[in-house]
């Protein structure tokens, strides 16, 4: 975890993205935050991920969202990331914030 402005900070991700190892993510996100109210996440390009890691992702939104922080991604969902996501239909009807989180996109239509 480092500091990247004030009030930022920067976690990185270097293993699986899993049930495995998602107590450890969880851990480390939930610090994060306490230690910030503005957390963005750099995962592994071709990290295994499964919905554990999808479910902990838009909880911690929430809860980021809810304390007036914001959590996101350094880059746009991976293609394994990405794979989950349509396959949980999380893509399907996404609303523009959404897209922006996990694509960097306004609008997918």
């Amino acid at each position: 975890m480092r500091e990247t402005m004030p009030g930022e900070l920067r976690l990185s991700f270097q293993s699986d993205l899993n049930i495995r190892n998602i107590d450890q993510i969880s851990k480390e996100m939930t610090t994060a935050l306490d230690a910030s109210s503005r957390l963005t996440l750099e995962l592994k390009e071709d990290a295994v991920v499964d919905l554990s890691f999808v479910q902990l992702l838009i909880a911690a939104r929430r809860q980021a969202n809810r304390a007036g922080g914001a959590l996101s991604l350094a880059r746009p969902a991976g293609a394994n990331l990405l794979g989950v996501l349509s396959r949980g239909g999380f893509l399907k009807e996404a609303s523009a914030e959404d897209l922006e989180f996990w694509l960097h996109q306004e609008n997918s239509q």
